[in-house]
């Protein structure tokens, strides 16, 4: 559900959007553990639970201020002994992406007359941290050596 909004005269622009998606059958890397041949298949159940929104303020015909921001909750709801022992994953894992990210930027216009128009833009962004993988070594059900969490 969200909304695309404008406000005073277009010099506001707001749009805000929150979820609750529910993943049946994710598609992720596995294992055999019988060969630990590496393939592609489904498992289990996942559910992403976040707020995201994206402004952007124009004080004047030629500055614009814009914010992004995502917080979100994504993990594994459900998912049996074997598809655990297959993928690595276990039930309450953080999948690969973060909890928090913002960004934002300053761009202003110039009117270069007859040559026409340009403009400059400064970036700023931080992604917070999150986990590379899921925790456990696909078919060998032990700690994964490779388990980090990205840093912010």
């Amino acid at each position: 559900m969200g909304a695309k909004t404008f406000w005073f005269y277009r010099r506001l622009l707001a749009n805000v959007t929150a979820y609750d998606i529910e993943r049946n059958s994710m598609q992720v890397p596995l294992v055999r553990s019988s060969d630990q041949a590496p393939y592609v298949g489904n498992i289990g159940r996942a559910r992403s639970i976040g707020v995201e929104g994206e402004f952007e303020a124009r004080p004047t015909d030629t500055l614009r201020l814009g914010l992004n921001t995502t917080v979100q909750d994504a993990r594994v709801t459900e998912i049996t002994a074997t598809q655990s022992l297959i993928s690595g994953a276990l039930k309450g894992s953080k999948l690969a992406s973060p909890m928090f990210r913002v960004g934002g930027y300053v761009r202003h216009d110039f009117d270069l007359g007859h040559l026409g128009e340009a403009s400059v833009r400064l970036d700023a962004q931080h992604v917070g941290h999150y986990p590379n993988a899921f925790p456990d070594t696909p078919g060998a059900a032990t700690l994964s050596p490779t388990y980090a969490i990205i840093p912010a």
